[in-house]
């Protein structure tokens, strides 16, 4: 009995737009400062950033370092308290 093939042509779907190439001078240097392991998928450049504990410093694209950098953890119950603890610092 012959196997039949599972793929259906659908033209259009599932195409990606390539990303064009990132020069390192549009980078900008993100260190973690939480000892967690955090994960990025960025939403304006389509990219995947990883880091892997507190002191970890990734290179990240200049879009998408003022999003990072916005990025906090709340202390106390609910947040109540008014100081903001963020998760990235910049790094030369």
């Amino acid at each position: 009995m012959a196997r039949r093939s599972r793929s259906r042509n659908v033209s259009g779907l599932n195409q990606v737009k390539p990303l064009e190439a990132v020069s390192d001078t549009n980078k900008t240097n993100l260190k973690l400062t939480y000892p967690v392991r955090y994960i990025h998928n960025s939403t304006i450049t389509g990219e995947r950033y990883e880091w892997n504990g507190a002191g970890s410093v990734v290179s990240v694209h200049a879009d998408d370092v003022a999003t990072l950098l916005g990025k906090y953890k709340k202390n106390g119950c609910c947040g109540a308290s008014p100081q903001k603890n963020y998760i990235f610092v910049e790094v030369n």
